[in-house]
Order: structure tokens, then C-alpha cells, then sequence
């Protein structure tokens, strides 16, 4: 709100701008570091106008107003890289000891969930602050041969981050409507399972209670772990599917109409203000109509 063009009292953006490194997850130093990497000193850029630099986006390039989430953005392949090194190495053959085993565990469990959940929980915190960060690389290109590789290589990254950000809502909708249908084939447990088996093992000897609650519950919480960090909040059995994943994509699509508002039309508060008031009101009474979330707390949160 406060780079729309309005005025604002001076203590009260001061306030919010010391609060942007905290909300754009800036914890690292990077000033020294990108200085070194990409030459930034001798490199023309600053902020669009003074309302975007008083909330920390001193540049028009990706890697300068991203400050430390590019770092986040280049750990995180080199983590997965590092994992699935250690899964080939740790092969379950002979010698296996119980610390290739233990390392290839936690290697599974990282690759299973924290990968697949970690990064579309991170698009997902960022999502307004990068489509914006993208969208000001993209509003002023520094591609060609009169720019320096630096250069060329930020407009490169904003155009892709842009892309990203773009396909996320439909990827989003895509995974969850085919993940959410698929069932695995229920498993043959009459075969050499005594009753004293089963209950030790599903604490029932009901083979179907067993067919259709535990195994559909169990293969729904592997689900919710490798991909349903979106979902988590959101009361599954009472919407159902449809209803759930439209509460996902209502969400994302607010955010991404957010970042636009703000730059493309903040040179026009009035609509930009229409924008977020439509957008937030919309929310609002699908929020209050449908109550979707678990929490009441969380819900008078999003509300408020």
C-alpha cells in the first residue's frame, strides 16, 4: 500500500520500511557479496521512484531488491543435488551399515516432503514480494550486448521467476486435482495375515474397515506431507475436493492480483485501492459463506 501514490506520514513509513527485511526473509547481509559476484557498484540502477525505495526496493533488478532469497533460491538445488548424491551412494547393497541406512533415510524423507513442500511453500510466502521484484526486471529489460552478462543474467532471472510465479496457480490446481483423485491399489491383506496380524497391525481385525478408512487415510497423510502444505489449514472433509482447491487458488490468485496492482497501476491509487478492496472483499465472503479453515482463529485472521 504504501508505494501507491499517496501521501503517507514520514514516522509511519519509516516504520514499515524497517519492517520489509523481515517480511521479504532479507536475514543475510548481501550488499558485499552481490558487489563482489556481480559488480554492482559500477552498475546504473536504482529504484523506480522514491515511494518504492522507502520500502526497500532500491533497485530494478532481481538479485538487488531480493537481497538474501537469491541465496535461498541457489541453496536449495545444491540441497537436492546433495540428496540424491547420498541416495545413489547409499544404495541398499552390500556392505550397508546403519549409517548409510540412516543417511539414506533422511535423505528419502527430505526429497518425499521437505522438497517437494518446501518449495511450494516458499513460492507461496514470497509470492507477492518476487511476482513484484519480477515483474520491476521485467518493466525495464537489460537484455543485449550494450548491457553487461550481469545484467543480461537479472532480466533472464526476473523473466523466468515471472513465469514461474505466472504457471504456480494453474500447476497448483493441476497437482491437487490429480493427486487428490489418484488412489493406489488397496492392498491384498487376507493372504497370510492371522487376526492376531491385523490387529497388531491395524489395531482392527475389519478387513474393510481396514480396505476403505485406514489405508485411504494413510495414503492421504503421504499426500499432505510430499504436497499439501496449501492445504493444511484448509478443512478437507468438510468442502471437498473442488471447494479446496478453489480456496488454494482464490488465495494465489489474490496475491498475484496484488503485485499488479501495485505496480502497474500505482500511478493510479484509486484503482489500485478498487482492486484491493474487490480482491479482499471477494475473499471475505468466501471466507465467511464456506468457513474453509480448521482454525476459527486463523480464519477471523485472513478475514481481518
Amino acid at each position: 500500500m504504501f508505494i501507491l501514490s499517496l501521501h503517507y506520514p514520514p514516522n509511519l513509513v519509516d516504520y514499515f520500511a524497517g519492517l520489509f527485511p523481515f517480511i521479504t526473509f532479507d536475514a543475510v547481509p548481501t550488499d558485499d557479496l552481490y558487489n563482489y559476484m556481480f559488480d554492482y557498484e559500477n552498475i546504473d540502477d536504482e529504484g523506480l521512484n522514491e515511494l518504492f525505495e522507502n520500502v526497500g526496493y532500491e533497485f530494478t533488478t532481481t538479485v538487488g531488491n531480493m537481497g538474501s532469497m537469491f541465496l535461498f533460491m541457489l541453496i536449495t538445488p545444491v540441497m537436492t543435488l546433495f540428496h540424491f548424491a547420498v541416495l545413489r551412494f547409499c544404495k541398499e547393497k552390500p556392505p550397508c551399515t546403519s549409517l548409510k541406512r540412516s543417511c539414506r533415510t533422511r535423505s528419502q524423507n527430505y526429497v518425499d516432503s521437505l522438497f517437494w513442500n518446501g518449495t511450494i511453500g516458499s513460492i507461496d510466502a514470497g509470492y507477492i514480494v518476487l511476482s513484484l521484484i519480477a515483474m520491476l526486471q521485467v518493466y525495464f529489460p537489460r537484455l543485449g550486448p550494450e548491457y553487461t552478462a550481469a545484467e543480461n543474467f537479472f532480466t533472464v532471472l526476473g523473466i523466468l521467476i515471472l513465469i514461474v510465479n505466472c504457471l504456480f496457480p494453474l500447476a497448483i490446481a493441476l497437482l491437487y486435482i490429480v493427486k487428490l483423485k489418484s488412489t493406489k491399489p488397496l492392498p491384498d491383506l487376507t493372504p497370510g495375515l492371522s487376526d492376531k496380524d491385523l490387529e497388531i497391525t491395524y489395531h482392527t481385525t475389519d478387513l474393510d474397515y481396514i480396505k476403505t478408512q485406514i489405508y485411504k487415510e494413510s495414503d492421504h497423510k503421504q499426500f499432505m506431507e510430499k504436497y499439501g502444505i496449501l492445504l493444511e489449514e484448509i478443512n478437507l472433509k468438510k468442502l471437498g475436493k473442488t471447494l479446496s482447491i478453489l480456496t488454494v487458488l482464490f488465495t494465489i490468485l489474490r496475491k498475484f492480483s496484488i503485485s499488479i496492482g501495485v505496480l502497474v497501476l500505482q500511478g493510479y491509487p484509486s484503482f489500485s485501492i478498487f482492486l484491493f478492496n474487490f480482491t479482499s472483499l471477494f475473499m471475505m465472503m468466501w471466507i465467511i459463506y464456506l468457513e474453509p479453515y480448521k482454525n476459527k482463529g486463523y480464519q477471523r485472521m485472513i478475514v481481518g
